[in-house]
């Protein structure tokens, strides 16, 4: 049995119920007459209800600190290199999208879909699902139940074993709940530098300027920018569709460019999470605008080449 606390702090407290009791009592038989049955009976039931509500009180507290043993949900087969990195993408794309876009792409769907990656053998996927907001009566609690916090320990100690993946999903689970984030720098500095893609985003917004009050990290816009751009390579839909509205409003130093906004379109489709639905309708209409104003829209930009190269037709 694992605990956050240690027995002695029960002991604590169990003794300072105790030492109240025996003030209350004390005062009682000094103040008030030991022979008024009334107050007799008073004090018995008085005494009787403060026990029950201390032990209620008692077990509540070690209910919200006991973290049981974890237990797998499955036997997870090994992965090769290169399927584990498609999933990894595939679970960090959907664990960016909230909520649904119907009719295809639906919570339920996505929940179907991380579990499918756990099946395959990806166990990360198991722990996001346990975590985040994936699953229904997650969303608004500021609380991890029980078996909540045996699934976090286990990602702590997979994270700490130096898997890449455990380690961002973990600086996420720390983020959702508001957990030390000292703790959520440290793991999306050794995901970024490990070439996590979703967390080579985390790390570019880490230094990107204002510094955050618990940032050890010095802020870097330059830097900051190359590992944004780097994401989008890696295939970050969040990161792709960010530079979609760069590009189509021509906006935070970037040119108005048509052309490059649906390359990178192309790109943050393939993802399919139906994130990208919003920004296409947005740019059809931003490419109607720009043609209005002689724009050259129709320029293509090649997906292969990342979006640097033109189409030559």
């Amino acid at each position: 049995m694992r605990l956050l606390t240690s027995a002695a702090s029960y002991r604590r407290i169990l003794w300072a119920c105790n030492l109240y009791l025996s003030h209350i009592d004390m005062y009682m038989r000094t103040n008030i007459s030991r022979n008024d049955p009334t107050i007799k009976v008073f004090k018995r039931d008085f005494k009787i209800i403060l026990r029950f509500v201390l032990f209620l009180f008692v077990v509540a507290i070690g209910w919200y600190l006991y973290t049981p043993p974890y237990h797998p949900p499955r036997a997870y087969p090994p992965l090769l290199d290169a399927d584990r990195q498609r999933l990894d993408l595939q679970l960090f794309n959907e664990l960016s999208v909230n909520g649904s876009r119907p009719p295809h792409y639906t919570v339920e769907r996505r929940q179907q879909l991380i579990l499918n990656m756990a099946k395959q053998g990806f166990e990360v996927a198991d722990l996001a699902y346990q975590l985040l907001n994936v699953k229904y009566g997650m969303s608004g609690r500021h609380f991890m139940m029980p078996n909540e916090r045996a699934a976090y320990h286990h990602l702590r100690d997979l994270a700490e074993k130096g898997d890449a993946s455990a380690q961002c999903l973990a600086a996420k689970v720390i983020a959702r709940w508001g957990l030390d984030m000292k703790d959520y720098e440290r793991y999306v500095v050794q995901a970024a530098n490990a070439g996590q893609p979703y967390c080579v985003f985390l790390m570019s917004a880490i230094l990107n300027p204002p510094a955050k009050y618990w940032q050890q990290t010095p802020v870097d816009e330059r830097k900051s920018e190359e590992l944004r751009i780097l994401a989008a390579r890696k295939g970050v839909e969040w990161v792709q569709l960010y530079l979609v509205r760069l590009y189509s409003q021509g906006i935070k130093g970037y040119e108005l460019n048509i052309g490059k906004a649906k390359c990178w379109l192309s790109l943050a489709e393939k993802a399919e999470t139906g994130a990208a639905l919003t920004e296409k309708s947005n740019l059809m209409w931003l490419a109607q605008q720009a043609q209005e104003k002689d724009i050259n829209v129709p320029e293509r930009y090649d997906p292969r080449q990342l979006c640097e190269n033109k189409l030559i037709d």
